[in-house]
């Protein structure tokens, strides 16, 4: 049958191939976008680290003279260090909650039809790691950052 409409529609240029065919390379087509729109995810995520990490350093630094403070009432450096990595692991967490929220809103139609798997693998991976170099940046910030126990009078 395909052969006899190729050859009836041969002056238009028309060709026939079978659906399941068809709908492979467009289905090739459609994962080779997905695999563009998840490196393109991956590196926003990577950016968005590096944000973290300029904010905390920024927050730190503007911040020195309340730390101050909370050292001068006894609060020890420990304490207010930790105080610093805690409330950067709640950000990224929140973060990292907001945009994997977003990402299922958005993939839900496609999870419902059975058309799409979630790679939890890599959402695990890059979320992991996303939170472990917050962590570290937070813990670096507040390691370099110099806390006098007493605030000085300017």
């Amino acid at each position: 049958m395909a052969a006899a409409l190729t050859a009836a529609w041969a002056d238009a240029g028309a060709t026939v191939t079978p659906a399941r065919s068809r709908l492979a390379s467009l289905q090739a087509v459609q994962n080779i976008f997905l695999a563009g729109f998840q490196a393109l995810g991956t590196l926003g995520l990577l950016l968005g680290t590096a944000g973290v990490a300029a904010v905390q350093l920024q927050g730190l630094f503007e911040r020195l003279g309340t730390f101050s403070v909370l050292r001068a009432v006894g609060f020890t450096l420990g304490r207010v260090r930790l105080v610093l990595v805690l409330e950067t692991v709640l950000m990224v967490l929140l973060g990292l909650g907001a945009g994997v929220a977003a990402a299922l809103l958005a993939v839900a139609p496609a999870l419902a039809s059975g058309q799409a798997r979630l790679p939890l693998a890599w959402i695990a991976a890059t979320g992991g790691l996303a939170l472990v170099a917050a962590v570290t940046a937070a813990a670096v910030a507040a390691t370099r950052a110099v806390i006098p126990a007493h605030p000085t009078a300017d």
